[in-house]
């Protein structure tokens, strides 16, 4: 090995080793209090970047707090005991690291070199100080690996003492080579002449000197070379207790600490989830259909109905992916569930999967699902990119591939999650299927008004070298329906992981489209696949398909297309209360009172919006003119609750406009009392002068 190669490697293990333990600047920990800084300390070692990076982007202390609960919960081994033994042993170890290595030290034990080893490896199974004269001060620890961590059944970390003096320092074969270790003869020895001096120390120490080389005991080498197998364990050590956590829940805390209380989520429950976008052929629209199934399912019982139960609710929000991150869509839907003991050790013993689905308009979004179980308030979540095309006109497009362990048909009328036509999909979200079970697969093409004739290519195949598998299928698409909906089986190729991609062929064989799936075969006959927790739309409730991509158009600024689908809405269901409401607000804001004032009526009848009856009558009479009769609706609005300040100050302006400034003075300034930040209120009570003293 050449001088230049060993500075090489020695750079290239500077970078990947100790890059990750470079400290939080001044910058970054100003704002935190002290508790912060050394909780940051206290985790150098184990928390991810990811982690951190959330972790000093937190604005107040309560998510700080709920973030570390959150970060030792990714951490405990048993989970739902009042102990978190990770927790304790990490304290443990770093406490000792300060106690007993801070000697000889100008800083704290826990940032030595021997503090890091300690408190990422625990205790050394055996340890062995080598003062020998000839030799600097040689410390080596002696650990068992395992082959799940990518660590050697036994390993040995090597510390010494530069120059023969101060703290001793981590040893690497490659970085500071053998010389590094003699207190004599070195600058009589060619430092790249590793035979020789592998001898000279062995003179003094065996066991020294097969350290010198490698951190392997009875590892294999070519020579007398230091092992590059070093620099990589000492790699792997540090970066291990990372790798562990799965880091994406810190960026989840962001995202849903926002849609729900932060104490909630830092009871955080990984979990599987598929996200599906597929074209309805008979409502002409695009759905999002999704899944999650959360790894941990805790129960409660119910002693008035004897039976265990359970309740997820599920929030979903659609917000809009470029850098406004607007909320553009929201709801909320809970899944109650009762079973007996029975089912808790049969059909739900792996969990439940709870599904939904909704219409979706055209752009592109960041889609979210909290679901949030009653007992215990676990919380699992996740969230997606989703490109929406016009669901017409276009390129030719496929959707899907799905793959499931059955496809039934439906004969009953309705709406389902991963239901598209007369079919529902049955949907495990880890894509498991075991050796014996059918394989199904599920695709639709949309060919819009071409008319050519065009067809789908499968291929199944795997990534094996030992064992390689690849089948193909061809199926001619149907050219009767705009929508051509298609499922299939298809051989069932035996244990392993495979990838499933589906192309679109036009007339030519040009690829139109081409769409991937994975496909994961278990090695077992079945696979038990859990429940599916889902609720069934009767076609008497379509219209809320209208109303949903109404409101989402409306919130992303296209009128047009909000005010179409409001009317189609209202053309299906004239009598519902949400609706006209959702209607009536949105003409109000494009300031359309005439056809606001026509579609409000049966709000009056029913109480529990007869309040926004009389305030949105009262805000439209008002934009028309009709100051007399928009007073009274408004006075009337404000019997009925005295703290809206939208209807005071709609109130306000009608009785200015009538010449009643005294009074109109009254509803501003109640308003304001409410809400003191209205500029424009402030203004219009300016304008009408002051109030005359009695």
């Amino acid at each position: 090995m050449t001088c230049s190669r060993k500075v090489w490697i020695g750079l290239l293990f500077f970078t990947l080793v100790w890059s990750s333990a470079l400290p939080v600047t001044g910058a970054d920990r100003d704002p935190l209090d002290q508790r912060y800084r050394q909780w940051l300390d206290l985790v150098e070692y184990i928390i991810t970047p990811l982690e951190k990076k959330v972790f000093l982007s937190l604005k107040s202390d309560k998510e700080r707090d709920a973030l570390i609960d959150l970060f030792w919960k990714q951490r405990d081994p048993t989970v739902g005991t009042p102990e978190n033994e990770f927790r304790e042993e990490h304290l443990r170890r770093f406490n000792h690291a300060n106690k007993y290595f801070k000697f000889g030290s100008p800083i704290p034990g826990w940032k030595t070199d021997r503090g890091r080893i300690y408190i990422l490896l625990g205790p050394p199974v055996s340890e062995e100080e080598f003062i020998t004269s000839g030799l600097h001060p040689v410390l080596i620890w002696d650990y068992f690996g395992n082959a799940e961590n990518g660590l050697p059944t036994g390993f040995r970390v090597v510390f010494y003492k530069r120059s023969g003096y101060g703290q001793y320092r981590l040893y690497m074969p490659t970085v500071d080579g053998p010389q590094a270790l003699l207190a004599t003869q070195s600058h009589t020895i060619d430092p790249t002449n590793y035979q020789k001096l592998y001898e000279t120390i062995k003179e003094y120490n065996a066991t020294v000197a097969e350290a010198s080389l490698s951190l392997i005991p009875g590892e294999q080498r070519h020579g007398y070379n230091p092992s590059l197998q070093s620099p990589m364990l000492i790699s792997r050590i540090f970066d291990l207790p990372k790798t562990r956590v799965n880091a994406t829940y810190a960026r989840n805390f962001l995202n849903y600490k926002g849609i729900v209380d932060v104490d909630v989520v830092t009871n955080y429950v990984n979990s599987r989830n598929e996200l599906t976008l597929l074209r309805d052929p008979v409502l002409n629209a695009h759905f999002l259909h999704f899944s999650i199934q959360p790894e941990r399912l805790s129960v409660d019982f119910s002693d008035e109905r004897d039976q265990y139960y359970f309740n997820y609710e599920l929030t979903v929000v659609l917000r809009s992916a470029d850098d406004r991150n607007q909320e553009l869509f929201k709801y909320s839907k809970d899944f109650p569930v009762y079973a007996s003991q029975e089912d808790l050790n049969t059909r739900l013993s792996r969990g439940v999967v709870v599904a939904d689905y909704f219409p979706v308009a055209p752009g592109e979004y960041t889609f979210s699902a909290v679901l949030q179980n009653s007992v215990n308030r676990e919380i699992s979540y996740f969230d997606r990119r989703v490109s929406v095309p016009s669901p017409e006109g276009g390129a030719p497009r496929l959707y899907g591939p799905i793959l499931s362990y059955g496809i039934q048909p439906v004969t009953a009328p309705g709406f389902a999650a991963f239901q598209v036509g007369n079919r529902r999909i049955s949907i495990d979200p880890e894509s498991s299927i075991g050796m014996k079970e059918p394989v199904r697969l599920f695709f639709s093409v949309y060919r819009g008004q071409a008319q050519t004739p065009m067809k789908a290519r499968i291929a199944v195949e795997n990534d094996l070298e030992f064992r390689p598998y690849s089948r193909t299928y061809t199926v001619e698409v149907s050219a009767d329906k705009p929508t051509w909906i298609h499922d299939m089986e298809i051989e069932n190729p035996g244990n392993g992981a495979y990838k499933v991609r589906v192309v679109l062929l036009g007339a030519a064989d040009e690829v139109l489209d081409t769409r991937e799936a994975r496909l994961s075969i278990a090695p077992r006959d079945q696979v038990f696949h859990p429940p599916l927790i889902s609720k069934r739309l009767p076609p008497d409730r379509a219209f809320l398909f209208d109303m949903m991509l109404a409101a989402q158009y409306a919130e992303s600024g296209r009128s047009a297309p909000a005010r179409r689908h409001y009317e189609a809405a209202l053309g299906l269901q004239p009598g519902f209360p949400p609706l006209i409401k959702a209607y009536a607000q949105f003409l109000l804001a494009r300031r359309d009172p005439e056809r606001l004032l026509e579609i409000i009526a049966p709000l009056q009848n029913d109480r529990q919006f007869v309040f926004d009856f009389h305030a949105l009558r009262g805000k439209a009479l008002h934009i028309q003119g009709n100051n007399v009769q928009a007073v009274q609706a408004l006075l009337e609005a404000n019997r009925l609750y005295d703290s809206d300040t939208s209807v005071l100050n709609a109130l306000g302006a009608a009785l200015a406009n009538t010449g009643d400034k005294a009074e109109a003075r009254k509803a501003l300034e109640a308003s304001l009392r409410l809400n003191p930040e209205q500029a424009e209120v402030k203004r219009l009570l300016q304008s009408l002068g002051k109030r005359k003293q009695p």
